[in-house]
């Protein structure tokens, strides 16, 4: 199943993302439902960076004010639709992701 999604969809994460799955998968509330070792997440980690397509993290953003941490998903989008290697699908993205992040924080 894994292999068949790995082939329709691309996993793009930064260092940061990565950080925060493995502070989330910590929890002690996540920990009684999944199980792992300390060493099993790591590892999970590991996999997760092999298989995905790294952003280098450099771009920060300050948009979502409720909860910062959740900056780093835009950030990562952003930063992916920017890189010069390749076309962008939408080169738009990153404007209109931000635009309307911030009319969706402002409305609250």
């Amino acid at each position: 199943m894994i292999r068949a999604v790995l082939e329709r969809f691309q996993l793009i994460v930064s260092e940061a993302i990565l950080a925060e799955i493995g502070r989330v998968l910590r929890y002690p509330k996540i920990i009684r439902r999944h199980r792992w070792s300390d060493q099993r997440v790591k590892l999970f980690l590991e996999d997760l960076a092999h298989i995905a397509t790294l952003t280098p993290g450099e771009l920060k953003l300050r948009v979502i004010k409720e909860d910062p941490s959740d900056n780093r998903y835009l950030e990562c989008a952003i930063e992916w639709e920017a890189e010069p290697q390749r076309e962008p699908r939408n080169p738009e993205l990153g404007s209109r992701a931000i635009s309307r992040w911030r009319s969706n924080m402002d409305s609250r």
